[in-house]
């Protein structure tokens, strides 16, 4: 029997309700009591550590779910941070007024990227690589951005450290969708 591609409607609500649940994951879990805990200071601490799972698990999975349509990790991933300013300003940051552009840029390099590695490869590898980089892309662009609006900044130590935490999240939480999506668990 020929598998068939979901319909466009189907593929639309994959991609919000993914979207729906990264952002309440990111808005119900503990994350800044759990880097606290582990010692890992911010900010955008929570991306570095739960990025991979919290948000690129889900741009990923929307997007092996609607059969790897074409922009479906670049509209899930635009959709997460939207969702997120619906409650509360960008990281907090409301001077400038227009900072949440900084989310909507963080998560569209991180669905681009996602979508472009595995686009000219294919693959697991191809996916792995893409959500680590993905991911550690949209921890750097978010960390710059409220360093230089805010001057706060990580200890210098944990700066490289965050970063390869930024790519291993995204690598962990790409290859869980892709396993759990073709082993039929989600």
């Amino acid at each position: 029997m020929k598998k068939t591609d979901p319909p466009i409607t189907l593929k639309l609500t994959i991609m919000f309700l993914s979207a729906a649940i990264s952002t309440s994951l990111n808005l119900v879990l503990p994350i800044r009591e759990v880097l606290s805990i582990l010692g890992i200071p911010g900010p955008a601490g929570g991306i570095a550590v739960f990025g991979g799972f919290i948000f690129t698990f889900w741009i990923v999975a929307a997007y092996l779910i609607a059969g790897c349509q074409r922009l479906s990790c670049l509209s899930t991933a635009i959709l997460i941070p939207s969702f997120c300013m619906l409650f509360s300003p960008w990281y907090g940051v409301v001077d400038p007024p227009w900072f949440g552009i900084y989310g909507i840029l963080a998560f569209t390099v991180a669905g681009a990227v996602v979508e472009w590695m595995y686009r000219c490869e294919g693959g697991l590898k191809s996916l792995a690589l893409g959500g680590g980089l993905s991911n550690m892309l949209c921890y750097l662009v978010t960390l710059i951005a409220i360093g230089a609006h805010t001057d706060l900044w990580p200890p210098q130590a944990f700066i490289p450290l965050n970063t390869s935490l930024s790519f291993t999240s995204g690598l962990i939480g790409s290859l869980l969708a892709y396993l759990l999506i073709k082993t039929g668990k989600v």
